[in-house]
């Protein structure tokens, strides 16, 4: 029996990857205008090239965002500069057409989710490039901001430059201050403010950067999953903010971590992205950069990108059919569109 592999291989792989006989790269191999597989085992990705159509000019401009995608399938990007003719979030089709730009002004939104609430959808973002604007930021589908939540009074920690926002089952809010306090912050669907908990620190339960949140699903009760970058690792918390384990260590700064079922993916800003199982293992790698010169680096031109390798990942989601959508952290704007490839059964020579 042979099983058939189609993924171009990564040129690093983590240790738990590492026996598991795949083939790897020392450099890349494809140009920008074919098709990459990523990925291993029944985890395998096909890249979309050239997927992200550019509204106006030649290039998106700066992207320090993320994306999220609606019950309809929509792809909403976000939009770190206003040369997208000043719209904060351009909305895709699968196909990567733009079907409109959203949220003027509004440019400058580190994370996006979405989220239904009475049948009706709505955006949430956690902003931080725009001083009075910084906070949570919650807007209509057609980029109405409705509601925004700022620091909260009650707290008396420095600092304030939000990176990521989650919203419980209950409606609660809870927003991430990973370029500044460490702590998260958690209010009522009203924004009434209820508790903050982390802050800065290497112990369990702390943070060195607690860059993304999300709420988990996966297991009996709800509970949040929060990237901490700089420590390299994933932490697991109650919804009222109590400390439950570490679940995922030797990450390449995570910055963001999405669900699709019993899988999560993240990505991680050093030059790749990973796919865990419901156990938070990684069980596919995707993107590995090999050149360590362009991994978390904002500066790198077009002309230096190659196709199935990440420089940046910054934001990610899936959408509803089990496809990522990938955002980096590039001067130029960089997005990548990673179809699954459905799993094959082994099949004889």
């Amino acid at each position: 029996m042979k099983r058939l592999i189609l993924a171009l291989t990564l040129a690093v792989a983590p240790a738990a990857l590492a026996h598991k006989g795949h083939d790897h790269v020392d450099k890349p191999s494809r140009a920008l205008t074919e098709s990459v597989v990523l990925g291993q085992d029944d985890h395998q990705f096909k890249t979309i090239p050239g997927w992200a159509k550019v509204l106006k000019g030649d290039h998106f401009g700066p992207t320090h965002g993320s994306a999220a995608v609606d019950k309809d399938g929509n792809i909403y990007i976000t939009l770190n500069s206003p040369n997208q003719d000043g719209f904060g979030i351009l909305v895709y089709d699968k196909e990567g057409n733009v079907k409109k730009g959203i949220a003027k002004g509004e440019h400058g939104l580190h994370s996006l989710i979405y989220v239904e609430e009475d049948g009706k959808g709505f955006l949430y973002g956690a902003q931080n490039a725009q001083g009075p604007k910084m906070g949570v930021t919650k807007l209509t589908l057609d980029g109405e901001v409705v509601m925004r939540i700022g620091k909260p009074e009650e707290s008396t920690a420095k600092g304030w430059r939000p990176t990521a926002v989650a919203v419980g089952p209950d409606g609660d809010i809870y927003l991430a201050d990973g370029y500044a306090s460490n702590f998260v912050y958690q209010w009522d669907k009203e924004g009434k403010f209820i508790r903050q908990f982390g802050g800065r620190g290497k112990g369990d339960g702390q943070f060195s950067t607690c860059h993304g949140i999300n709420v988990d699903y996966r297991g009996e009760k709800p509970t949040l999953l929060i990237a901490d970058r700089e420590a390299g690792r994933l932490q697991s918390f109650t919804l009222e903010g109590e400390f439950i384990a570490v679940t995922t260590t030797g990450l390449r700064r995570p910055c963001a971590v999405v669900f699709h079922g019993d899988l999560a993916a993240v990505a991680e800003l050093a030059g790749r992205a990973v796919v865990l199982d419901k156990d938070n293992k990684v069980i596919s790698v995707l993107g590995d950069n090999p050149n360590k010169g362009q991994r978390a680096n904002f500066k790198v031109a077009p002309k230096d990108w190659t196709e199935g390798f990440f420089n940046a990942p910054h934001g990610l989601t899936f959408d509803n059919e089990g496809n990522l959508i990938i955002t980096e952290w590039n001067a130029n704007g960089r997005f990548a569109f990673l179809q699954k490839i459905e799993a094959k059964a082994d099949q004889a020579e």
